[in-house]
């Protein structure tokens, strides 16, 4: 390169979008960028460095640095992102935030795990989720202001390394412990993320989460007994268990029976949409009659088949699913769509379900035979089923459930609604 290739690169900004390059990132605005992907980059930076380490293609001795900052700042980031989540469970539950802003904007991973431990007070689930994560980073507690892996010394001139006595770093042990605090780590966002819907369906008490509501509901004896006075012992056993007062208790008990999965397990019965028992021998017909057994799909055009057959065939067949359908409600197709789309969203709490029921209601586009067509395969039931389940609606499910499994037996399927909540 000469002063003339000089002269025309630095007329050039890598940091304006140029139509020539090959290898250009999106950032900002364009890219999105949060600190979610600022994570993931760091993380895979990690790999890539280990890898390059690994394959003899870097020295160790120089790499070591730009790796273990890495690490280092991912655990800082993680940290940051984890309680900007347990934040905004805070903010939806109207609770005071102790924390100020500026507090976090440390680089003092010690300091920042025990901001962390410090909020496991809103939620009794949430120390299990970080607490095995939070060792792992006392590997880098030493590392206060971030600065010992970018410079050779301090601002104080300190040569740190040297200072601590650190004079080896073995890489593998580094990976591995890498590797097992990112996999809690990416385990408890989800875990994190989860409960802060959960908590955005505002099913929950000053003392109780939604958790703790439905494991109560469980406990409770069924409802049909609760003039006995054993129910009093039942309540008393409770109140002791979970640290309630008698109204607290009451509060919990009252969206128990308002709740059709907790309703549900205290022997009660909150139905959600409006399907007959007929609708539903109806529905179990229509999939049979149309489910492929070797794909649990609807038949399919045949090899061969000509173009003006192939039309009648079709015209037969929409005739065929207009007769089956017939009998079945427009309100009755939009509720067995909303239970499955419940599953095929991974949406498992109850309170949701008119959201999806709307999803198909709302939408213009959507007419009766696609709704027809959608929910009347044998695959589509098993969630419709599922999302039954999550929805706590017994009295559906003791009506289909049979008829789906007896449609299984006919045709072999190995594929059964006990084994959905491993497929997803």
């Amino acid at each position: 390169m000469d002063c003339k290739d000089d002269e025309l690169l630095l007329k050039q900004s890598p940091f304006q979008f140029n139509w020539s390059e090959r290898y250009i990132a999106c950032v900002g605005d364009n890219g999105g960028t949060t600190n979610d992907g600022i994570l993931a980059g760091y993380k895979g930076a990690v790999q890539i460095i280990i890898n390059d380490i690994k394959n003899g293609q870097g020295i160790e001795d120089e790499l070591i640095y730009p790796l273990v900052y890495s690490i280092r700042h991912s655990i800082e980031l993680a940290l940051k992102i984890s309680i900007s989540i347990i934040r905004d469970i805070y903010y939806i539950k109207n609770e005071k935030f102790d924390i100020q802003e500026n507090e976090l904007h440390t680089h003092d991973i010690e300091t920042l795990s025990k901001y962390k431990k410090k909020l496991y007070v809103i939620d009794k689930r949430i120390s299990g989720l970080f607490d095995i994560a939070l060792d792992y980073a006392k590997d880098f507690y030493f590392d206060k202001q971030s600065d010992i892996f970018r410079y050779e010394c301090n601002l104080e001139g300190k040569e740190l390394l040297k200072e601590l006595q650190i004079s080896h770093i073995c890489i593998e042990i580094l990976e591995k412990k890498f590797l097992r605090m990112n996999e809690l780590f990416n385990d408890a966002f989800y875990s994190l993320e989860m409960m802060k819907n959960e908590y955005s369906l505002n099913t929950w008490t000053k003392k109780l989460s939604r958790n703790d509501i439905e494991q109560i509901s469980k406990e409770l004896m069924p409802i049909t007994r609760w003039r006995e006075e054993a129910f009093n012992d039942n309540k008393e056993e409770i109140k002791k268990k979970y640290g309630l007062s008698s109204k607290a208790l009451s509060d919990a008990i009252n969206i128990i029976k308002n709740n059709p999965l907790f309703a549900n397990n205290i022997n009660s019965s909150i139905t959600l949409g409006k399907i007959s028992d007929e609708e539903l021998n109806q529905y179990a017909k229509m999939i049979s009659e149309f489910t492929k057994p070797d794909q649990f799909e609807t038949k399919e055009r045949r090899a061969g088949e000509g173009m003006e057959e192939l039309l009648k065939n079709i015209q037969k067949e929409a005739e065929k699913w207009d007769a089956l359908s017939k009998n079945i409600s427009k309100e009755a197709l939009l509720s067995l769509a909303a239970f499955g789309n419940m599953f095929e969203t991974g949406d498992v709490y109850c309170e949701n379900y008119q959201k999806h029921y709307d999803h198909f209601e709302k939408d213009h586009n959507i007419r009766r035979d696609y709704l027809v067509r959608k929910i009347g395969t044998y695959k589509y039931a098993l969630k419709v089923l599922k999302g039954m389940e999550w929805c706590g609606q017994c009295n559906y499910m003791t009506i289909l459930l049979p008829l789906i499994e007896k449609i299984a037996d006919e045709n072999n399927f190995s594929c059964r609604y006990e084994k959905l909540d491993n497929a997803w």
